[in-house]
């Protein structure tokens, strides 16, 4: 059985959400309701909707709604968004469909005209996705969707095609940001379960007491708020491939389940008393050093050796010679076509730049400054101005930590040096260094500011709260 549709209504209106919600539920629909902006997007934070209806104004806000869908396209957000707009309002109503926006409904609508056009939009999205799905198997299908011809990297394709064929779990470990998703796809790719689902998940994005439920699914009634059966993620890759992205991460009580549920190739969902068999590979990833999280006892040392019947270790992007160049053009072509440019490539300062930059983001990374570089450019090619500064060392006084007076005695030179006294340091690890620890300081800055709240440090550092969570425990930030 498939989860309902979740639909979040925000409208500060009270009537009118009522009356959105005695329409929708019936169908079958999870409606959410929302009265601000704010709540709307801790809302989003807990469980991203299918489908959101948004109101333009609330309270004094006359372009609240609109300001919502900017802010959410900014970061990313492709939620399917109805737009509710009083009489006097189509101009916003057409800014909203400008930013995405699906359709939108005047007030009063009629509430036959709400249900079609939430069915229209729901089943548009699917039909998308289902797009998406098949265009995503064509484009990355095996080792096409691998990119790299660097020793290291030809390295890494010879390990996936002799793995792809036997059904045994491989573990991928390497940096964030190296491509860890992209093995595990080829690796599904290149095996007999091709054609059956790749489901993935993010062990690091989904809260502690969810990973239970989302792994291996629960029963109605299984705990308050469980209306209806949901299916885990082992039963959605049933016959496909299951990937568990920083594993590491999760929670003692899961690993000890999902050890036993690899062992017997069996689960029992929360709250079910009957135990399903399942056919599923598991590829599981991690940034992190197991063996360190085994010591600390935060980690099975049975359910590691469960994991590592076949590891392939991806290397850093600064250590795959020749392929930052080959990526960078890839990520040229791609954002040329989804942002409708014509940039023809780099010149030779920008793609100098590129080479001797030390990557610590990876692939990552490198496809995040291109893709700013296609929307600086426009049409021209890519020069030194339209890459961030910590690519060309120009200045951002807002961004650079004020300097601390060397100690007394010591002159600057001596000072310069002391980090690594007798080893002479390359132009490339100065840089790699000095980028570390700007980077380091700036996610404690925010953090603080934040109140240690690490969702909305996110927010301000504009990065994901993944990326933020890995960068704490590589720098030691407790």
């Amino acid at each position: 059985m498939s989860q309902p549709a979740r639909i979040l209504a925000v409208d500060d209106e009270d009537d009118i959400l009522f009356t959105i919600q005695q329409a929708l539920q019936p169908e079958g629909y999870e409606v959410a309701l929302a009265h601000s902006p704010a709540e709307a997007l801790d809302s989003l934070e807990q469980a991203p909707p299918s489908l959101m209806l948004l109101d333009i104004r609330m309270g004094d806000q006359e372009t609240a709604g609109v300001d919502l869908l900017a802010r959410l396209r900014e970061r990313g957000s492709d939620v399917t968004v109805i737009i509710i707009s009083a009489m006097g309002q189509v101009d916003l109503a057409v800014k909203c469909m400008k930013l995405g926006a699906y359709d939108f409904l005047a007030k009063p609508f009629d509430i036959t005209e709400l249900k079609v056009t939430v069915a229209n939009a729901l089943r548009t999205r699917k039909l998308q996705d289902e797009v998406d799905r098949l265009r995503g198997l064509v484009e990355k299908r095996g080792l096409e969707g691998l990119r790299g011809e660097s020793p290291a990297m030809r390295s890494v394709a010879g390990l996936i095609r002799r793995v792809a064929g036997h059904d045994i779990t491989v573990l991928i470990t390497g940096e964030s940001g190296t491509g860890k998703e992209v093995v595990a796809e080829a690796i599904h790719g290149e095996s007999r379960r091709a054609d059956k689902p790749f489901v993935s998940i993010d062990c690091t994005a989904i809260p502690e007491h969810l990973v239970e439920s989302e792994l291996f699914g629960f029963e109605k009634g299984a705990f308050t708020g469980a209306a209806e059966r949901k299916l885990g993620r082992f039963e959605l890759a049933n016959g496909g491939t299951l990937f568990l992205d920083e594993v590491g991460n999760l929670p003692l009580p899961v690993q000890m389940k999902l050890l036993r549920v690899l062992q017997e190739r069996r689960l029992t969902r929360l709250g079910g008393k009957a135990s399903l068999p399942i056919d599923v590979r598991v590829v599981v990833a991690t940034n992190a050093d197991l063996h360190k999280l085994i010591a600390q006892g935060s980690f099975r040392e049975d359910l590691f050796y469960r994991l590592n019947e076949f590891i392939i270790a991806l290397p850093p992007l600064r250590e795959r010679e020749g392929d930052v160049e080959l990526l960078a053009r890839h990520f040229l072509t791609r954002f040329n076509s989804q942002f409708g440019r014509q940039v023809p490539g780099f010149s030779p300062e920008a793609r100098q730049a590129l080479l001797d930059h030390p990557w610590p983001g990876n692939v990552r990374e490198l496809q995040s400054v291109v893709k700013r570089a296609v929307i600086l450019a426009a049409e021209g090619p890519v020069l030194l101005e339209h890459l961030p500064a910590e690519l060309t060392g120009a200045s951002h006084p807002a961004l650079e930590p004020a300097a601390a007076p060397p100690e007394p005695g010591l002159a600057p030179a001596a000072a310069a040096s002391e980090e690594a006294p007798g080893e002479a340091l390359s132009l490339k690890e100065v840089t790699a260094r000095a980028v570390q620890r700007l980077e380091k300081e700036m996610i404690a800055q925010a953090l603080k500011s934040c109140r240690w709240n690490k969702v909305k440090a996110a927010k301000q550092l504009k990065i994901d709260y993944k990326t933020l969570y890995n960068k704490m425990r590589e720098y030691e930030i407790k």
